[in-house]
């Protein structure tokens, strides 16, 4: 009897410690429930939210063309963030013509607003920065009037010696040409992104 008694005890025991211990595990798998440190909000402004591009943004809704939902002047005024792409455009691009190749060495070492980090872009990232009637939205870049054209990365077809030009002073869908690469365009930098498919390094 005292030997049953003792065994009924120890039982009694062991199932008490495991209760203890499944009670510490719950305990610290829940945490405690205020978080240490103030409370912060977990709303996300327009910055927070990375850029994409499905998204559209207003160019027109800011107080001047440089503080609009989409765009936003960076780097001393030296350069134009576009909050629709990620991408980051020179404010405003060279007076010089130079051949395609050239084009592309003037990005890679140029410094704009005190960085360095530059590349001529694709002509799909160009063309992005047109609204809904083909033409760039007023006032945010300053480029060259006229029938000036830029030199992209772009080709529309597998060859050495031609790259798509884009030109932005009509309002049409003939934006587009293909030029000779050592005759003499425009360069407008870009930053950021990775480009497109397709398009032409070298």
């Amino acid at each position: 009897m005292k030997r049953l008694i003792d065994r009924a005890g120890w039982a009694l025991v062991g199932a008490l410690g495991l209760m203890l211990v499944l009670v510490a595990a719950r305990a610290i798998q829940a945490g405690p429930l205020d978080p240490p440190g103030p409370v912060a909000s977990t709303m996300k402004t327009l910055d927070d939210i990375s850029p994409s591009w499905h998204r559209i943004l207003a160019a027109n809704d800011g107080a001047d063309s440089c503080h609009s939902s989409r765009f936003l002047c960076v780097m001393g005024g030296a350069a134009v963030l576009d909050r629709e792409t990620g991408l980051v455009w020179e404010q405003a691009p060279s007076s010089a013509l130079e051949n395609w190749v050239s084009a592309v060495r003037h990005c890679q070492n140029a410094q704009i607003g005190g960085r360095y980090g530059w590349r001529l872009p694709s002509i799909e990232e160009m063309r992005s920065l047109l609204d809904g009637t083909g033409i760039l939205p007023a006032g945010v870049f300053n480029i060259l009037a006229g029938e000036q054209y830029y030199w992209s990365t772009s080709a529309e077809i597998a060859t050495n010696f031609n790259a798509l030009v884009i030109r932005f002073d009509v309002a049409t869908f003939n934006l587009i040409s293909q030029k000779d690469q050592f005759l003499l365009s425009h360069a407008w930098c870009v930053r950021g992104g990775a480009g497109h498919e397709g398009q032409r390094t070298s």
